[in-house]
């Protein structure tokens, strides 16, 4: 994917010549990956079973869309939120190895884990232990890993909010863990009413891998 040559949204930086022609090699999804990326819907909610693969596309997607859409710290900014900074760290470690050639600069400081990208946009990598230190923030992209381990307050009260004046967009995955708030997300998702929202289920048996 070629990196968009026009004016950055919000006014930010032009990028140099020569990051404009830096390409980011994207990994092949299999086909239950291609079904979850290919979905329109504002809030995806997908249930999969452990080694799906689930990890390794939204690092993809996380990185696709920053790389389309350039900023700063005030704009498109793409967030990465997990349980624990231990397992945020294991998704930043990832996008940071395997996108080196666009990348300007990598914080690991706890609090402070950042993905910087050569065409301004930033990646923030937070945990939900203390879900009420990530308010204020506006996210254009946001990806809830093991949403079924959070508390349902760090998404109603905190992260929710933050989409809201950028219209940002939530790509939601977990495995399943009983019938709380991420089942009810993911029953909102099944609803054909609710445009916003779409739900699916992939049980570990479908990654060709396994």
């Amino acid at each position: 994917m070629t990196k968009p040559t026009g004016r950055p949204r919000g006014g930010a930086r032009q990028p140099k010549i020569e990051e404009r022609h830096i390409k980011l090699k994207l990994y092949v999804p299999h086909q239950g990956q291609w079904r979850l990326h290919n979905s329109p819907a504002r809030f995806r909610i997908a249930c999969c079973g452990r080694r799906w693969g689930k990890t390794v596309g939204c690092v993809n997607e996380v990185a696709k869309f920053a790389w389309e859409n350039p900023g700063d710290e005030t704009t498109n900014v793409s967030w990465w939120c997990a349980p624990t900074y231990n397992q945020s760290l294991k998704a930043m470690n990832l996008m940071a190895n395997n996108f080196k050639d666009a990348i300007k600069n990598v914080r690991r400081a706890v609090g402070q884990m950042q993905i910087h990208w050569k065409n301004g946009s930033i990646t923030a990598f937070q945990s939900t232990e203390r879900y009420d230190n990530l308010r204020g923030e506006g996210v254009a992209f946001m990806v809830l890993d093991e949403a079924a381990m959070m508390p349902r307050a760090a998404w109603q009260e905190v992260l929710r909010p933050m989409l809201a004046d950028t219209m940002g967009r939530c790509l939601m995955i977990s495995t399943p863990r009983g019938k709380n708030w991420f089942y009810v997300m993911y029953q909102r998702g099944m609803d054909a009413d609710q445009a916003d929202y779409e739900s699916f289920s992939f049980p570990t048996i479908s990654s060709p891998y396994i």
